[in-house]
């Protein structure tokens, strides 16, 4: 009998395998964004909770079932945020649901960390041109996942690491650890309250971005985080006054980028607590605030046996205080049914979730109808 040897498997025939089963993994096709199937327009499996971030599951239904408006969404993602950026392939899937130019905008600036979820990982793997090889990166979700593909090389030229150094672009504003001397400033005027924000008791800080210029000017002021009620219009005034010294780079005089902070507090008197807590106190006709409550799920009533045998058919009508804590309380019932179809209405009304009104910039209690239809 014959024995053939096999071969040795060394370090470097395991290390090519791999690569070429990363090759194979990195060019994989990959299903166009048209060719993604759409799935129906359900609601999601863990809707968005009261204060929690707007995740896209939930966005999709509602785009798909048009329950809310284009203002109540934009409103309320800029209110609460979104857990996700928004890449093409997303851009594509909310616009096939009905997103607008200014939802989507609303998606990119306000992304935030949602209150509880798992953290996504990436690695990339690729050559790299001219340093180092990068790819992947790191991400919040729900699981995690591991790309292959080229990657991207370290940064050549002028400034960058494995290159020369150029010439300097003296007339570009400078970050503060790009300059030799900062910019210092010498007067920063008080921007002053509204009576309006005042009154609503609206607090907190303003914070702008904005260009120090070797000009003496303050330009390209924009708003990083800002308050209602005028108080972030006082603050663009304000900046727009403030005297500084101009920031210096190899004895240059250049532009340099800051970020100005204005604090907002007002103690009141006690006839204004008096009167605030008089105002506030009680609930708000939904004509009466600045921006309306918004139903987030409406539980639906159970339809019962007893109502069934006696084809009970209507609609009770509630009357409802959405509270300003996010509580849904039932104030009175306006139109009722027999056989117990009042009750499972008022239960159902009380589990409704809400975004609560608000009015100054703070939240209040709303008053609402709602109606419930039944039929065996």
């Amino acid at each position: 009998m014959t024995h053939h040897a096999r071969p040795a498997r060394t370090p470097l025939t395991l290390g090519l395998a791999a690569l070429a089963l990363l090759s194979v993994c990195a060019f994989a096709p990959r299903p166009h964004a048209s060719q993604t199937p759409v799935p129906p327009a359900l609601p999601p499996s863990n809707p968005a909770e009261v204060g929690d971030v707007v995740r896209k599951a939930w966005l999709l239904y509602a785009l798909r079932s048009r329950e809310h408006d284009e203002a109540t969404l934009v409103r309320l993602v800029e209110r609460r945020g979104v857990p996700f950026i928004l890449t093409a392939e997303d851009e594509t899937e909310l616009r096939a649901a009905g997103a607008t130019d200014r939802l989507l905008e609303a998606v990119r600036q306000n992304r935030r960390h949602p209150r509880w979820g798992g953290m996504g990982g990436g690695m990339g793997v690729g050559p790299g041109t001219g340093g180092r090889a990068s790819g992947g990166g790191i991400g919040t979700g729900e699981g995690a996942g591991i790309g292959f593909g080229p990657g991207r090389g370290a940064p050549t030229g002028p400034g960058g690491m494995g290159g020369g150094y150029g010439p300097v672009d003296y007339t570009r504003p400078f970050r503060q650890n790009e300059v030799t001397k900062r910019a210092m400033v010498t007067r920063k005027p008080e921007p002053g309250f509204t009576d309006e924000a005042r009154w609503n008791g609206v607090a907190g800080v303003v914070r702008l971005r904005a260009v120090l210029n070797v000009s003496g000017e303050v330009t390209n002021i924009t708003v990083v985080k800002g308050l209602p009620d005028g108080l972030t219009e006082k603050a663009v005034a304000a900046a727009r006054r403030i005297k500084f010294n101009p920031a210096e780079k190899d004895g240059r005089k250049v532009s340099q980028y800051v970020v100005l902070e204005y604090n907002f507090n007002y103690t009141f008197d006690e006839q204004d607590v008096t009167e605030r807590a008089i105002t506030f106190d009680k609930p708000f006709d939904k004509s009466e605030v600045q921006e309306r409550a918004i139903i987030l799920e409406k539980p639906g009533a159970e339809y019962t046996e007893e109502a069934r045998r006696n084809n009970v058919r209507g609609k009770v009508v509630l009357k409802v205080t959405l509270t300003r804590h996010g509580r849904a309380d039932v104030v009175s019932v306006e139109a009722g049914l027999p056989h117990g179809l009042t009750e499972k209405a008022t239960e159902a009304a009380r589990r409704i979730l809400f975004e609560p009104a608000r009015l100054g910039g703070r939240p209040v209690s709303q008053s609402a109808t709602v109606e419930y239809d039944f039929a065996p």
